[in-house]
């Protein structure tokens, strides 16, 4: 039985979250917000002097890299095969290994985005020692699996300041009631599972399934093939 999936089809929304992400973080829109009823001015980032480091290198991690670059962002990028970039073009302005070399990117970043999938060993892949590694002044954007990263180290890397913010969109499988810590995370934001959850998405599923099924009749191939 061949198996294959929508490629690309979230990548665009997931990206764009990401970027408002970064844009909220950067020009501080949660301390904005008049929850206290004062006029208070801040000092905002210019993301143009800034740097996203990417955890994955697919269809997510590029289109989000295209979208910092257009903003004049510096990109990296970690990636299990650095090697396949090497004569590629690709939107990133350098690409670490991700077994070897992923501290180095978590110490060069204003931004981690987590664009990975969860597996066997991408399971807990965050955990104390790269929190430690992350500036103070960096925030963690994860749209991808919540499990990647260590929920105790995270709650730990806010609550010590070693990272300055998080960004979550998935959630554990378990029930969260309104007294759970991680609604009591100071510096923590969930998007509640909205990154990939836009308008008309069904029927861009359904279009995307139909020329996957004209594409098999006319070439004998699947395109987007995982099985």
């Amino acid at each position: 039985i061949a198996l294959s999936n929508t490629g690309s089809l979230v990548s665009r929304a997931v990206a764009e979250m990401n970027l408002a992400c970064i844009l909220a973080h950067a020009k501080k829109l949660p301390q904005h917000l008049q929850r206290r009823r004062s006029w208070q001015t801040l000092f905002c980032e210019d993301i143009g002097s800034q740097t996203v480091g990417i955890v994955g290198s697919g269809n997510i991690g590029k289109e989000t890299a295209r979208l910092c670059r257009a903003l004049g962002m510096r990109v990296t990028a970690a990636s299990r095969n650095p090697v396949r970039f090497e004569n590629a073009v690709h939107p990133f302005d350098h690409v670490y290994h991700l077994e070897n070399e992923l501290a180095t990117l978590l110490q060069d970043a204003d931004y981690v985005v987590i664009a990975i999938p969860l597996t066997g060993k991408t399971r807990h892949l965050f955990g104390d020692t790269q929190f430690q590694a992350m500036r103070e002044t960096a925030a963690l954007i994860n749209p991808a699996r919540y499990e990647i990263v260590e929920e105790s180290a995270l709650f730990k890397a806010l609550t010590h300041h070693h990272i300055a913010a998080a960004y979550l969109d998935v959630l554990i499988n378990r029930r969260l009631f309104f007294w759970d810590k991680i609604y009591r995370t100071k510096n923590l934001y969930l998007t509640h599972y909205s990154s990939a959850h836009f308008r008309h998405k069904q029927e861009k599923a359904l279009q995307s399934f139909l020329r996957g099924i004209e594409h098999q009749a006319q070439t004998g191939e699947f395109p987007n093939r995982v099985a």
